[in-house]
């Protein structure tokens, strides 16, 4: 009587033990996503942190150093193929390309803030997919 007792007892604490190797091998699997996420977010940080800087650079050069374009006055761009409207055009462009650099920066850092990214490639894909809009 007191063997089988002590070959139930045994057999509920292997029950149990086993549970609680498949709830440990959960536990881990969970925390290395967690990991793999953390460190691609901290990846991403770094970079954007980099971006930013080179950024902040870029605009600092473009207030104190670097020569604007051109632009053209009214009267001149009433010419079709005149150096006024060739400026003009240029100073948009270069316009057009800094707003859209600042708008990738700031989907990119908005995106990581609220955890839409957790591999580097989904952020270089949205990028991608954010600077063709």
């Amino acid at each position: 009587m007191k063997v089988n007792k002590t070959e139930q007892k045994i057999e509920t604490l292997e029950k149990l033990l086993k549970m609680k190797d498949k709830e440990n091998e959960e536990l881990r699997r969970a925390h290395d996503q967690r990991l793999e996420r953390l460190r691609a977010l901290q990846s991403n940080y770094r970079m954007l942190k980099g971006q930013l800087k080179n950024l902040e650079v870029e605009q600092i050069k473009n207030k104190n150093g670097k020569i604007k374009i051109q632009r053209a006055e009214p009267w001149q761009l009433r010419q079709e193929d005149c150096d006024g409207v060739w400026n003009e055009l240029a100073y948009f462009k270069q316009e057009h390309k800094k707003l859209l650099t600042e708008k990738t920066l700031m989907f990119v850092v908005a995106c990581i803030y609220l955890g839409m990214f957790s591999r580097k490639e989904n952020a270089k894909k949205s990028m991608a997919e954010n600077s063709e809009n």
